[in-house]
């Protein structure tokens, strides 16, 4: 049931990035309020779009909720190394 759509996700890298690259501390603020609300979201879609297919079949299971678990810790995981990749690299 993992779904990757590179445009959310991507667009949610670029913002980070982005903000790290900034000169202006008040700008930097901003932009990183702004890649929070975007995650936020983006894990929102995610929980709302696995809630509406595990309910389906009129029951969600256990096997379903762990699925969700490892879908977004997934997606954790790989947001954090990008982001410590990108320190490394800048």
């Amino acid at each position: 049931m993992k779904e990757h759509t590179a445009i959310p996700v991507g667009g949610n890298i670029l913002s980070y990035i982005l903000t790290f690259v900034q000169t202006n501390e008040i700008f930097q603020v901003v932009s990183f309020g702004l890649s929070i609300v975007t995650s936020l979201i983006i894990i929102g879609y995610k929980i709302w779009s696995w809630y509406r297919e595990a309910k389906k079949d009129g029951k969600i299971t256990k096997e379903e909720v762990k699925n969700l678990a490892d879908d977004i810790s997934d997606d954790v995981k790989e947001l954090n190394d990008k982001v410590k990749g990108d320190k490394k690299n800048g």
